[in-house]
This record gives C-alpha cells, sequence and structure tokens, in this order.
C-alpha cells in the first residue's frame, strides 16, 4: 500500500546538504534531522518488515497512542523542503475514530538552508475500518511555516495498523486526493507517517 511520497529530485537535493552545512544554525539543524531521519527510517522499516494485524487481532474497545515521526515533502528541486516533525496517534477502538496531531518540523530546502517550521497538522476525519478492520484513513490539515516557506496541506492519508500484536501505525497520503501547497503555489508533495507503542 506504501507509495512513493516524495519528489525523488527533492530528497536528493534536501538530504544531500546535511554532511555540507557551513554555518553553525545549518549544522545544528542537520545533526537533529540526521537524529530523527535514522529514529524515521528505523521505525518505518521496523513497521514496514510486519504484516498488517490480524482481523481478529483488532480490539473493539478501548484507545491506544502511539508515537513516532512525520515526513514530509514539498515541491521540486529547484523549490522545495524536506521536513521530518513528531507524531502522535490515537485510535479509539471502540467508535472507530483516529486522532493524530503532527508538529515539531524542521528540515531543509532546496538552497540547503535548515528551517524550524511552527505550527501543526492534524487529522480530520480519521477513520478506523474503512475497507478492512485494520486499515486507517484521514484528512490531514494545516500549515507550517519556517524562516523562508509556508506549506499549506489539505491531503488525503491511508495508513495500516502493523504487527499481531499491534506494534503500531504506518501510512502515506495519496498524491491524486492530496493538495500541497508552497508559499501559495500548488506542488507536488506527501507525508508519511510511522509510529509505534
Amino acid at each position: 500500500m506504501l507509495k512513493t511520497i516524495l519528489p525523488p529530485a527533492l530528497i536528493v537535493a534536501a538530504l544531500g546538504p546535511m554532511a555540507a552545512c557551513s554555518q553553525l544554525d545549518d549544522i545544528k539543524g542537520a545533526l537533529d534531522l540526521a537524529d530523527n531521519r535514522d529514529d524515521f527510517q528505523s521505525r518505518r522499516d521496523a513497521l514496514s518488515a510486519r504484516s498488517n494485524t490480524a482481523f481478529s487481532a483488532v480490539p473493539d474497545s478501548g484507545t491506544s497512542t502511539y508515537f513516532g515521526e512525520a515526513s514530509l515533502g514539498v515541491g521540486s528541486q529547484s523549490q522545495g523542503v524536506v521536513l521530518l516533525g513528531d507524531a502522535e496517534l490515537t485510535v479509539d477502538f471502540g467508535s472507530n475514530t483516529v486522532e493524530a496531531t503532527l508538529d515539531n518540523f524542521g528540515g531543509f530546502d532546496n538552497t540547503k538552508e535548515y528551517s524550524d517550521y511552527t505550527g501543526s497538522l492534524v487529522f480530520e476525519d480519521g477513520v478506523l475500518g474503512v475497507d478492512r478492520p485494520n486499515d486507517l484513513e484521514a484528512q490531514i490539515v494545516g500549515t507550517l511555516t519556517g524562516e523562508d516557506y509556508t506549506v499549506g496541506i489539505d491531503a488525503f492519508w491511508e495508513g495500516d495498523l502493523k504487527g499481531t500484536p499491534i506494534a503500531g501505525v504506518l501510512g502515506d497520503t495519496d498524491p491524486s486526493q492530496s493538495t500541497f501547497e508552497l508559499n501559495g503555489s500548488t506542488v507536488p508533495g506527501g507525508i508519511m507517517i510511522a509510529v509505534s507503542n
């Protein structure tokens, strides 16, 4: 189910600078982002290696909260950003609803400059058990503001409960049903969320 969510040219342009930063803020940002990127990649890979949760293992009551990271890329090689942030996702198994907050984003633009981003992204209309007992979907909405860029997001996200028993949630946005804006202009983009208990 997982799709390619970040424009490949943008990934190369934005993540490559981590070893090439010359300014103190950019170096600190690169180190922090590198740590967060390693955490995200480890969590993503661990969840991806697990099967989706068995239907019979999905509870019908109670709530669980999962923590991890969100990876966000918008734009192109000539103008774009790649960001990482914190993700907190709560599933209410009794009401079959899903809530999430994605915040504390930071990352690089294509000119190799690091910036922290204020604001947060949230789930709207999050649902558990859309087509199967172990799938989830939601609309991710919000605005993130950095030093040079403002990112606006209205994106359709799909995910799966992973592992039996449930170890976490992994999912990403559907480009055909999502809108990403960079400084007011519509651009390609994507978000992947990897959270675990």
